[in-house]
């Protein structure tokens, strides 16, 4: 039996729950684990479920940690959705692989980065982090990455990366100075995107200002 079957577990309880399903046989049922019923034992006797007859909870042990793995996965799928645009069936192996991984550190960064979503691509709630608490007052956070095409008129910002999609045309994009680590502006958004880069000012239609990420920058930083 390993950590992560047991993790597997935990976050299967409380996906379950969240369909008001907490009877053991129908948590047999839907696991994919090998030897479920010893793994309920083990997470009982390491105090993360109890049962009470044919029904099973988390208890506050339990519940802290699976919502720890809940968090991780579905914070990957929203990376993987949002901003790699993987598809589903990856998406989802993915996320069931990063949710083991991820340090909490680590975890808060992406959350940070993607702005601190509310709900993963299946509208299901991402519990909150520590990274979250600051920002519970307001209603929409800007992420601290986002598409150039969503970006502020007039901000300066840097180019944080370029999705794959854009590589037939990487290249050309190169030589007007548009590639990872450049400062640009934007100074208009309609009909086109209009952004200067050093002395050049380029036009980009919106498919490309969806696919090339930015950070706005203050002019103090070190760049």
């Amino acid at each position: 039996m390993t950590q992560q079957a047991i993790e597997e577990t935990l976050e299967l309880i409380w996906t379950m729950r969240e369909e008001s399903v907490t009877a053991i046989d129908q948590i047999l049922m839907q696991s994919r684990e090998k030897d479920t019923e010893k793994i309920l034992g083990t997470m009982k006797r390491k105090d993360f479920i109890s049962t009470q007859g044919e029904y099973l909870a988390l208890t506050r042990t339990g519940e802290i940690y699976a919502e720890t793995i809940v968090r991780r996965h579905r914070l990957a799928e929203r990376l993987f959705n949002d901003v790699f645009k993987i598809d589903e069936g990856l998406m989802e192996k993915e996320a069931c692989t990063w949710e083991h991984v991820l340090s909490e550190e680590v975890t808060d960064s992406v959350c940070s980065f993607l702005g601190h979503p509310r709900v993963c691509p299946h509208n299901k709630p991402i519990p909150r982090g520590k990274c979250c608490f600051k920002y519970k007052h307001e209603k929409s956070i800007t992420p601290l990455v986002q598409p150039l095409h969503t970006a502020e008129i007039g901000k300066r910002l840097k180019i944080a990366y370029i999705l794959p999609g854009l590589m037939k045309r990487l290249d050309r994009l190169t030589a007007f100075g548009i590639f990872p680590g450049a400062i640009i502006t934007i100074k208009q958004k309609q009909p086109a995107i209009v952004i200067s880069c050093q002395e050049t000012t380029i036009a980009l239609d919106k498919i490309v200002g969806s696919e090339i990420f930015v950070i706005a920058v203050n002019h103090s930083q070190d760049l």
